[in-house]
This record gives structure tokens, sequence and C-alpha cells, in this order.
């Protein structure tokens, strides 16, 4: 396997030290009863949120830079003294409350420390902080794979529950991000592994030892220019110092591992309050609208028309015209969130559970995770010439039209690109098993219902119908 993980342990003791320390609650109630401080003030409390700040991103922190490739400080210098509220002091404070959606104050003001007395993620804010145009309540981006069907695997788990239940909470992080951009996730039981998931105690072995508040901490992509390619790339560590839930109180298993996620996927600290990707800890969470802008903005949305025909999704599945009527959006909306993990045709070109029929390897591999086979298809199975659809096989496309076959020579995603964009429109012959125009001259009940010359409408028929009806597609 391309990584290598230690497994520490430490005394019980250090869960009861942590779990007393890092409740934000209190610890906001607490901080209310200290005076503000501006520049010129010193003493502990100044020095405290230096530490925080130095921590997560917003001074020179030599361990930060040897992290986090391309790393640079929000301030680049430090204040004078640890303890002394200064110009510089100043300035990160006011990046720290703009890249948390607080007022911009440049003080050291109750809300400010009663944010950084709340338990966190340990990636450093304003990394990769990209610049915005609608506002501070917009996601910020890092990295991305070069792949979209990423692989995972756990170490171990947490002994505040059951293996079910944790491996439970994470899946469903997992298949909550799966829905929501074109990326799939395949758990695997050894062999090469994009993201590790596993539950850890203080100094573990990684170089990034948990601090007291530090909930997890996950690493950015892979091999994504211009940052370096880390084995520890995509990997979820949770502090078991922790009490870990899935009831939703504190600390809820799933919320925090969607957020690990989407640093495993690329995504930054988001300074949206309400967002997922908000470095504190905001209870039981699910995906809000800016961390749905954020993944799609690095992997993009549901318009491959070689996987995804929003027409030709409702026509075949006769719930969802009745729900939706010709509303491309609800059904575009549908296949995203449901469509696609429930296996249903959405293209005349694939059809993924027709795929994995026709492919035993893949089947053993996938079993029903649609998505996963969904991703195999855009990335290998095209251009390996793997018939994903009943109506379409690239090599006898290109072996029946030789004028295709001349341009193409055995380029297959070439010949897919043409039988979706022109080739069924023109009535062409994509497979041994359907031809659209000997279909609508052989069935002229079809031809009268949807056009003489409308072969997609020719092809929606066969698939809906006319197969079980005993119809041929083809002579």
């Amino acid at each position: 396997m391309r990584k290598v993980h230690t497994l520490r342990s430490i005394q019980t003791l250090l869960r009861s030290v942590v779990l007393l320390g890092t409740l934000g609650g209190a610890a906001a109630s607490a901080a209310d009863l200290v005076p503000e401080a501006r520049k010129g003030a010193q003493g502990p409390q100044v020095e405290a949120a230096f530490r925080h700040l130095q921590a997560h991103g917003y001074f020179p922190n030599a361990e930060l830079a040897r992290k986090y490739p391309g790393f640079r400080p929000a301030v680049a210098r430090e204040p004078a003294r640890p303890d002394l509220f200064d110009g510089a002091m100043e300035a990160a404070l006011k990046r720290f409350q703009e890249a948390q959606g607080l007022p911009v104050t440049g003080a050291l003001d109750a809300a400010t420390r009663g944010l950084m007395q709340r338990s966190r993620c340990d990636s450093p804010d304003l990394y990769g902080f990209n610049a915005r145009t609608a506002g501070l309540a917009s996601f910020v981006t890092v990295s991305s794979w070069p792949q979209t069907n990423l692989t995972f695997a756990f170490l171990n788990g947490t002994p505040d529950l059951s293996a079910n239940d944790s491996r439970g909470a994470v899946i469903g992080a997992l298949q909550r991000w799966q829905a929501a951009a074109p990326v799939a996730f395949t758990e695997v039981g050894g062999g090469p592994v994009d993201l590790y998931v596993s539950w850890q105690y203080g100094d573990h072995g990684d170089g990034n030892p948990f601090a007291a508040s530090t909930l997890a901490h996950a690493y950015y992509p892979n091999c994504s220019s211009p940052y370096s390619c880390s084995a520890l790339a995509g990997d979820v560590h949770f502090n078991d110092g922790f009490g870990w839930t899935v009831n939703g109180t504190n600390y809820d298993l799933r919320s925090t591992a969607l957020h690990e996620l989407g640093h495993s996927l690329g995504l930054g600290h988001s300074p949206d309050a309400g967002a997922v990707m908000y470095a504190y800890y905001n209870g039981k969470i699910d995906l809000q609208p800016d961390d749905l802008n954020g993944i799609r903005s690095l992997y993009g949305v549901f318009r491959d028309t070689r996987t995804f025909d929003a027409g030709f999704y409702l026509a075949l599945n006769g719930d969802l015209s009745a729900a939706f009527g010709s509303n491309v959006g609800a059904a575009s909306r549908h296949w995203i969130d449901t469509g696609r993990s429930e296996g249903r045709a959405a293209s005349p070109a694939f059809q993924v559970q027709e795929y994995l029929a026709r492919h035993g390897d893949l089947q053993a591999a996938f079993g029903t995770n649609y998505p996963a086979a969904l991703a195999h298809w855009t990335q290998n199975g095209i251009t390996e010439g793997r018939q994903g659809s009943p109506a379409f096989s690239a090599p006898y496309y290109l072996s029946l039209h030789a004028d295709l076959r001349n341009a193409y020579g055995n380029n297959y995603r070439a010949a897919l690109e043409h039988w979706v964009n022109a080739g069924l429109n023109e009535g062409r012959r994509g497979s041994p098993e359907f031809d659209p125009q000997y279909y609508l001259q052989a069935n002229p009940d079809v031809a009268a219902a949807y056009g003489a010359t409308n072969y997609r409408g020719g092809l929606i028929h066969w698939l809906i119908a006319g197969r079980s009806e005993g119809r041929r597609g083809a002579p």
C-alpha cells in the first residue's frame, strides 16, 4: 500500500482532560467575563489569542509551512511579544474575524474569544483562500483529485460506538458528498487506497498531533498542481479523545465526517458560519448551499450528456415525469440527489444497471454502487470500448460506419460523442441490438406516435415498452 500509518494510544486520562477543556458553551460564558482587549493591551488573554491564531494560519508557523505546501500566513510578521496587542495582532484578528464571518472589529471581543474556545478542525484557515465576488459567505477551494472514482478503507474504529454505527456514520457522509457532485467512493480491503479513515489520540505519528480542542483533521487531495503529493492525501483522522455519537449530540460523527471529507475532496474552511465547512463545530448539520457550490466548483455538476440527459431521464422514468412534468431543473436535481444512487437510466448511451449486467468484472467490483460504476465508465470504460447501453457500442459503431472509422480510427470517445450529438438523430445504428430506422419502419404505431424520423423517440419506446413487448430492435 502506498501509505504507512502508526497508531499510538495514550492514557485514558487524556480523554477526560480533552472533554473538560473544550466544551464550547462553558468556555464562551467564561470569556464573556473578560474585558475587551484592543491595540496596546497585554497579558495572558492576548497571548492565548496569539497562540490560537498562530496555530491556525494567521502568523508565521514553521509546522504549517512544512505540512501544507504553499502555506502563507495571513500576517507576515508576529507581534513584538506574544502577550502584546500590537498592529500585527490587530491585523491578524481582523483577518480571523473576516474568515469566520464575525464583525470585523480588530478587537479581542467576547464573540471572538468565545469562538476561539470552541472545538474545531485542525486544518489552517485561509489556506487556498480564494478571491470572492459574492461576499464573505463563499466557499474556499484548495485542490482536487485528478480522478473522481475514489477508494477508501477503515484502519480502526472508536470504542464509543459499535463498528456498524461508526462505519455507517462515515459512509453516510461519503454518500452525501457523492450525491452532491460527480464523485464516487468504493470501500476496499487492500491494494491502493485514496482515503484512509481512522481514530487516533494525541501525537499519532503523522507529524500533526492533536491539540486539546481539535476534533479531527484531514489531508487535501494528492498531486493537484501547484501542491505536492503526500502519502497522507485524503486521509481523515478523528480525535478519539472526544466522545463520538450518532444521535446528534456532542460530538456528532456524521457531521464531523462531512466536514473532514470536504477537506479530503479539496475544500478549505468557509467563512459561512452555517456551512459544514466552517472551521468550528456546529453540531448536527447537513450540506448547505455554500458547501454544494464549493464541491461543484471543484468537480462540476451533472451536465455530461453521455451520462445524463434530462429529457431522456424524464421519458424513461414515468414517476418522475408525473412528478416534475417537463421541468428539466427538477429532473437534474433529482438525478444529483437520488437517481444516480438508485441506478436509474439517464441517457441513451449509458444505463448503469445494463453496464454492470454486461460486465461481470465490474459487477463483482462495484455491486450496486452505481455512482462508482458510472465513474468507471466515464474514466475507463469508454476508452476500453465497453458497451454501456443496449443502443450503443463504440467498436460496433465504428465498424459499421466507414466515414466515422476514417475520421476517428479507434477513438471510442470521439465515436460516442458523435452518436450522442449527431448519430442517433441521423438514425445511425449504434449497436447490434438496436437500429433506429428499422425500428420505426417495422413499427408504424410507434412511428405514428413519435414521428417517422424521431429516432430518439423510437429508442425511448423500445427501452420502456418495446423490448418487454417482444418487439425486435434490429433486423
